[in-house]
């Protein structure tokens, strides 16, 4: 048995492409590359593929990380081959053997950094910067935003499942608006994963509200930079892609 992490990307006309879609889409190259996939389950058998933590749909990445199971691979070939049967905006961009006694990919991501950008080119679609900051800054010092998110439905619950209030302000490790040569843009970092997190979409709605104005919708678009280890300083890929050209915070 031998475990495979990729990187891979996500390109512009599959933003609306959700996750599950992405995993089906793996599935069927890993079968017609005529990988073979190790299965769990008996009665229903799903492969050992995991393509990590979903993308927001609308969105594209740029280093998103994923891992599967196989009785044997050659890791030589494994990018070429796979990328052969994947739509030309799915790009595995590099793979490598882990160890199956190495930590799960998801205990090494605890962080994604995100940009959202807009164009100055046409000022009708384009924020006013000073209020783009006056909304982070409020943002920023806040020390309580809170969203509303589906619950769980209970069995024999009647009607839609309740809402829970969640407090994200501690999931938003950074919020900064930078100059670009088209526009202008706000990158974010945010925590995600198994210990709780925020979408840059719930960022968005918080700042619009601030602005008491359209934000959101005169994006131009929304790119995963990345999924990392934030450890308050330095932002770290997960192993063994740590060696690539990401700066500190």
């Amino acid at each position: 048995m031998q475990r495979v992490r990729f990187r891979f990307g996500r390109g512009e006309s599959l933003k609306y492409l959700g996750h599950l879609d992405v995993l089906r889409t793996l599935h069927r190259a890993f079968r017609r590359a005529k990988y073979p996939l190790l299965y769990r389950g008996k009665f229903n058998p799903q492969p050992r593929l995991d393509p990590g933590i979903p993308l927001p749909v609308g969105a594209t990445s740029e280093n998103d990380y994923g891992e599967v199971f196989l009785t044997r691979a050659e890791i030589d070939t494994f990018t070429e081959g796979i990328n052969r049967q994947l739509p030309t905006a799915l790009t595995i961009k590099e793979a490598a053997l882990v160890s199956l006694q190495d930590p799960a990919l998801m205990e090494q991501i605890n962080s994604a950094l995100y940009h959202v950008f807009w164009n100055n080119g046409n000022t009708c679609n384009q924020p006013r910067e000073e209020v783009l900051r006056g909304s982070v800054k409020k943002l920023l010092d806040a020390s309580n935003l809170t969203v509303y998110r589906k619950g769980k439905k209970k069995k024999k619950q009647k009607g839609p499942p309740p809402q829970r209030e969640i407090n994200i302000r501690p999931y938003i490790y950074s919020l900064e608006i930078k100059a670009t040569p088209s526009g202008s843009k706000i990158e974010m970092l945010l925590q995600t994963g198994n210990r709780g997190g925020t979408s840059p979409l719930e960022v968005l709605h918080k700042i619009e509200e601030e602005a008491e104005g359209s934000v959101l919708s005169l994006a131009e678009g929304i790119h995963r930079v990345g999924l990392f280890w934030y450890d308050g300083k330095n932002i770290i890929p997960p192993q063994p892609f740590a060696g690539g050209n990401y700066s500190s915070l």
